[in-house]
């Protein structure tokens, strides 16, 4: 994928002064994520998300849904922002939103799909660590943690 170097934008998640995690984001074009055939597509693209490890696998004392299901949501939610800003710009809306996951991140790859996300064509990819499982989940795809 190709990324918009100049337009990445940090989120600190937290309670009060106290952070729970971070996630960075920008704009990136890439394959269609069914379709390698497909003309290259723009993306919300999570470059890196965090969550404390104290808040890893705990829920918020309030809704009782999972913490990091709330910060997933939320980048779910600024990722149909920015594809209005897109369409209002008068560019094409965004795919969806993507990210890469090591393909030993059994843990991480199973808290993205209940979350929506889905493999995309052409994985695995190679990366530094080894590799990687490129994910994608459509602007509007249901959430399996918030489904009744």
């Amino acid at each position: 994928m190709r990324v918009r170097a100049d337009a990445v934008n940090p989120f600190h998640f937290g309670i009060g002064e106290q952070v729970l995690g971070y996630a960075f984001t920008t704009i990136a074009s890439g394959p269609h994520p069914t379709d390698l055939l497909h003309p290259s597509v723009d993306f919300y693209m999570i470059m890196a998300l965090a969550l404390d490890k104290a808040f890893r696998g705990s829920e918020d004392r309030m809704s009782g849904r999972r913490n990091v299901d709330i910060l997933l949501e939320f980048l779910a939610a600024r990722a149909v922002e920015a594809s209005d800003e897109q369409t209002a710009a008068g560019l094409a809306g965004l795919a969806g939103s993507a990210l890469l996951v090591y393909a030993d991140n059994g843990r991480a790859r199973r808290v993205y799909e209940r979350n929506g996300f889905v493999p995309m064509a052409g994985n695995p990819v190679e990366r530094e660590r080894g590799q990687a499982i490129r994910l994608w989940r459509p602007l509007h795809a249901p959430y399996e943690s918030t489904r009744v």
